[in-house]
């Protein structure tokens, strides 16, 4: 008998080895560990994404503040050499002090100009707070009767005050202090005894309102009070220095000089501390260049090995990465 021979077509399963049978499990596992990586992968490139901002601000604002201060500083410096000039000119002669007042007038105006010391010839402060006196009404001084008072502020703000028979200066200047502390106003008093009140502009440039009973305010109707400017320091010096005030204008000279020597050393070492956070600063972001070019290596290893899907999320993920380095380039 012939023996019976089992025909199989090409490619039947008899004939396929066991060990090549590719199995949907296998398949979906190798797809899983694709996906993983290119997730831990988009994961870094978020953490390197937030931590080069957060840097790049903060070396943004310490370089901004770095300018400012290196500009106070050579308005000190000028402001001392423009002061010592001018002290030795009233040391040579005192018949000159008209036009020694006139330069006095001059520098103050170029430091208005300049916006970063006052007239006081201390650094602005940001938002700029201005200086007035409030001499039209004595409210520290004692009186032998009791008095409230009631005075509305140019943004509408009440002030309550009980002024009680025989208060002393220090009792007034610290119920004041309380209730103008709400409206970021400062309270204080001058050589003179008089109230000293600092805060914006907007409202102490404009009148207050008064209303009282007679003892420090006419009773009745309300009252408006316009509050005056203070001097500053350089407008002083140009007033006595006209009218002849040498030795006092000398001595505020000196003393002008000792606090400008003083604020330059401050700014000085203000200065250095900010030049090493900028040099910490960028020593950190080339560490980050560094782990930006391993993150980028083992992108490209994704890319090649991964699927069309894993590749076009690699590759948007790559491309943000270099979004940020040319960005980064572009910032130095």
């Amino acid at each position: 008998m012939t023996p019976q021979v089992s025909a199989t077509r090409p490619g039947s399963a008899h004939n396929a080895p066991t060990g090549i049978i590719s199995h949907p499990s296998s398949r979906a596992e190798g797809s899983d560990d694709r996906q993983s990586r290119v997730q831990k992968a988009d994961e870094g490139t978020i953490r390197v994404k937030v931590q080069r901002h957060s840097q790049w601000a903060l070396l943004s604002q310490v370089q901004t503040q770095l300018s400012r201060l290196q500009g106070t500083e050579r308005s000190v410096i000028n402001s001392y050499r423009e002061l010592l000039s001018l002290s030795r000119e009233l040391e040579r002669t005192d018949s000159q002090s008209r036009e020694l007042a006139t330069k006095a007038r001059q520098l103050s105006q170029q430091l208005k100009q300049e916006g970063l010391l006052d007239g006081n010839l201390q650094p602005r402060q940001t938002p700029t707070r201005e200086t007035y006196i409030l001499d039209r009404v004595d409210l520290l001084s004692p009186r032998p009767q009791q008095e409230q008072l009631a005075v509305r502020l140019p943004n509408g703000g009440m002030l309550s005050l009980q002024l009680s028979a025989g208060s002393s200066p220090d009792n007034a200047l610290a119920q004041l202090s309380s209730q103008l502390q709400e409206h970021g106003i400062k309270a204080s008093t001058n050589n003179q005894g008089q109230l000293r009140l600092t805060g914006p502009q907007n409202l102490l440039a404009a009148p207050w309102v008064f209303q009282g009973q007679g003892v420090r305010v006419p009773g009745g109707n309300p009252v408006p009070i316009q509050l005056a400017p203070e001097q500053d320091q350089l407008s002083q010096l140009a007033n006595g220095l006209e009218s002849g005030q040498i030795a006092q204008e000398k001595q505020r000279i000196r003393a002008l000089l000792a606090t400008l020597e003083q604020q330059r050393r401050e700014l000085e070492n203000q200065r250095q501390a900010l030049l090493r956070q900028v040099a910490q600063l960028r020593a950190n972001e080339q560490l980050d260049a560094t782990q930006q070019s391993d993150l980028s290596t083992a992108l490209k290893k994704t890319l090649q090995e991964g699927d069309f899907s894993l590749q076009l999320n690699t590759l948007m993920s790559q491309a943000t990465i270099s979004r940020f380095s040319v960005v980064a380039l572009l910032g130095r």
